[in-house]
């Protein structure tokens, strides 16, 4: 773990989203918001995203060819998680495009609470989950938004 990039923090409280649903509704609304019990210093590698809890501005943001920034640790070469956290931009896909250019099992997870996003054919990470044509993600903490 990179100790200059790295802050270690107790979770005080975990608040779920009501509308959450698990492996049964494909995890549908998965997202939470950890509570910290000490305040984090901002820094080049930590910084507040925020989030519109009313979703006025999602038909702008998720709107097909704007840009947003996925992060995550993902799987490396030799299948164990990086201690590096990557990102990537990538462009939003609609619904219909998505649905019609994925394979029939991966179709159940674009729903109302997901968006697509990536490139055709096109690996982005280490991660082989990535190796899709195109991935949704929830709408979460990580897509931020910016104009194509």
């Amino acid at each position: 773990m990179n100790q200059e990039l790295t802050q270690v923090k107790d979770v005080k409280q975990i608040i779920m989203q009501p509308a959450y649903q698990d492996q049964s509704g494909n995890y549908g609304s998965d997202l939470a918001v950890l509570v910290l019990a000490s305040p984090v210093e901002f820094s080049p590698a930590v910084q507040p995203v925020c989030i519109d809890w009313d979703l006025r501005a999602i038909d702008n943001d998720l709107r097909e060819g704007n840009l947003g920034t996925v992060a995550g640790w993902g799987l490396n070469e030799n299948d164990t998680f990086s201690d590096t956290l990557h990102t990537v931009q990538l462009p939003v896909v609609s619904d219909e495009k998505c649905i019609k250019e994925q394979p029939r099992a991966f179709r159940k997870y674009v729903t109302y609470t997901t968006f697509c996003a990536g490139y055709r054919n096109r690996k982005l990470t280490l991660n082989e989950i990535f190796s899709h044509s195109f991935v949704t993600y929830s709408i979460k903490l990580i897509f931020r938004h910016q104009k194509a």
